[in-house]
């Protein structure tokens, strides 16, 4: 069996300088320009569109659609002074990629969380204080979870949590030890199961980095997003590849 951990915002570069995972593989790997946006910082890899990309291999230039930041300001305005519009924001489950042929489709697999891939998956947060709590939450399940597949059935599992990339933004100070904490974690469970460790960006004070990460013991040798994938799949196809 193998475990895909996949972690919103881990930065190869500060894998590699704070020495925080004892992989034999530790990959930087490039994102297309598909995978882009423009942000308020200049162009950034985006969440929406790097995760499909990287279980499909195929370039993913869309993601959730949200109101601009004009239409944001206005709605809450108006709900603020209780004017009809839909009223207050609240989660936004908006999975938009649910058909998209992916590695999971092709073998006894379980996927939890995985940007516009599963249905659980929230896009959205009615506020800073709600997207905080949120964060943890998401993270305790993720462990617990991925603590639970040791004595799974299933082939392939991915699981996914965004704590760090919200750390990343807002809390950038407690990065280092949740790096610690995740990659402890991985290598819990790299001693009972086979684990591949993903990130779609890096995220490093407040902004989004340039590459992405992908990190195992296993024999991955991909170097970009795109080819993540093929590497999953020739590991599973292997007779010797797994435990």
């Amino acid at each position: 069996m193998i475990l895909v951990l996949c972690v919103d915002g881990i930065d190869p570069d500060h894998v590699t300088e704070n020495g925080f995972s004892n992989f034999k593989h530790n990959l930087k790997l490039k994102i297309p320009d598909s995978c882009y946006i423009q942000t308020d910082h200049g162009r950034e890899p985006h969440t929406t569109r790097v995760w499909p990309t990287i279980f499909s291999g195929v370039n993913i230039d869309y993601g959730v659609q949200k109101r601009g930041i004009t239409r944001q300001v206005i709605h809450d305005f108006m709900v603020k002074n209780k004017l009809s519009w839909s009223g207050p924001r609240g989660y936004n489950v908006a999975p938009i990629n649910v058909n998209l042929d992916t590695v999971f489709d092709h073998f006894h697999s379980f996927k939890w969380n995985i940007p516009t891939i599963c249905p659980e998956w929230v896009s959205s947060y009615p506020g800073i204080e709600a997207w905080r709590k949120y964060m943890v939450r998401e993270y305790q399940m993720w462990i617990m979870m991925s603590l639970g597949c040791v004595y799974s059935s299933y082939d392939l599992i991915g699981l996914y949590t965004r704590r760090l990339d919200y750390v990343g933004h807002q809390e950038p100070d407690k990065m280092d030890g949740l790096y610690g904490d995740i990659f402890g974690q991985a290598e819990l469970l790299n001693s009972k199961v086979n684990v591949i460790v993903v990130s779609d960006h890096g995220c490093i004070d407040k902004y989004h980095t340039d590459y992405a990460y992908m990190g195992s013991d296993l024999p991955i040798t991909a170097s970009s997003v795109n080819e993540v994938r093929a590497d999953i799949e020739n590991l599973m196809k292997a007779e010797d590849g797994v435990k």
